[in-house]
């Protein structure tokens, strides 16, 4: 697709790009208000989550381009830049598994 892609090409990357970005927005919702929330004692739990999702949307996504690009154009390949993805799901793995499961947890005594 660098030289010159055809229309169906760009429909069908363009589709598959926003079904995905659909599933994980989809799930996005629903780790956010039953998992992200009850991280936070029970005072302050709504207030903790908005500032920490709004937090993570501002790092995350004003660095994460400019680190790809200049990845990019240091390297001048995608390469290094699908390891900084796969280095960043990584991260998000191992915050997931140290966060760990709250059900049992007595929200009040956090």
């Amino acid at each position: 697709m660098d030289d010159r892609p055809s229309p169906i090409a760009v429909v069908v990357a363009l589709s598959v790009g926003v079904l995905l970005d659909g599933i994980i927005t989809g799930g996005l919702a629903a780790f956010f208000a039953a998992f992200f929330a009850e991280l936070f004692p029970t005072s302050v739990r709504y207030t903790g989550a908005s500032v920490g999702y709004q937090l993570a949307g501002i790092v995350g996504g004003s660095l994460t381009p400019i680190v790809g690009v200049s990845l990019l154009a240091a390297t001048g390949s995608v390469l290094p830049v699908a390891a900084f993805v796969l280095a960043m799901l990584a991260l998000t793995l191992i915050s997931m598994v140290v966060a760990g499961e709250t059900r049992h947890r007595r929200l009040t005594d956090i």
